[in-house]
């Protein structure tokens, strides 16, 4: 359900056919793009999901992390980081990558916890979450990341989850290519 809303939210914006799904976990949304037409890369770090991604569906599986995958010669049109950002250790230079992996049309689907919409201090503080954000904040990051924002969604995982924030957006006009160099 969650790619297919995925889908559903990008495909007008989207002007071509390659995507990175980073943090793929079983593949199950890179097969939903397949089967649209789309030539799916995954970047995937857990064992157990990489080998079932690679083994049993076959995808093509580019990195073990985004943090450290850096390809000057791939330029992806859509890229998808959905409930990941906030396992990062270093989110902001993840999103720059993410920019330099765009190519100039190229559009990046964010999706995460907003952290103030938690029901309660211990989910907020759920322990594999590295980086928290409110809304007003990750606009800045995304914005300080040489990102515009196309559209913005209030979105649920499940019905009984807080509401997460969709984000979709673009490279600034006025982005520069950044240095991986931090």
């Amino acid at each position: 359900k969650r790619y297919l809303r995925y889908y559903n939210l990008t495909k007008s914006f989207v002007k071509g056919s390659k995507v990175l799904d980073i943090g793929a976990a079983y593949g199950t949304g890179a097969e939903l793009f397949i089967k649209k037409g789309y030539l799916v890369d995954v970047i995937e770090p857990d064992n157990n999901k990489f080998n079932y991604i690679t083994k049993k569906i076959g995808l093509n599986v580019v990195a073990r992390s985004i943090e450290n995958f850096n390809s000057n010669n791939l330029n992806y049109d859509l890229i998808i980081l959905a409930n990941c950002l906030e396992h990062l250790d270093n989110p902001f230079k993840v999103l720059r990558n993410i920019n330099n992996l765009l190519n100039s049309e190229g559009i990046l689907y964010l999706d995460l916890p907003i952290l103030w919409r938690y029901v309660t201090w211990s989910d907020s503080l759920y322990l594999t979450h590295k980086s928290y954000f409110s809304e007003e904040n990750l606009e800045y990051f995304v914005n300080k990341a040489g990102f515009s924002i196309i559209k913005k969604i209030k979105t649920k995982n499940d019905s009984e989850d807080p509401l997460d924030i969709g984000l979709i957006l673009k490279k600034s006009k006025n982005n520069l290519n950044f240095s991986l160099k931090t």
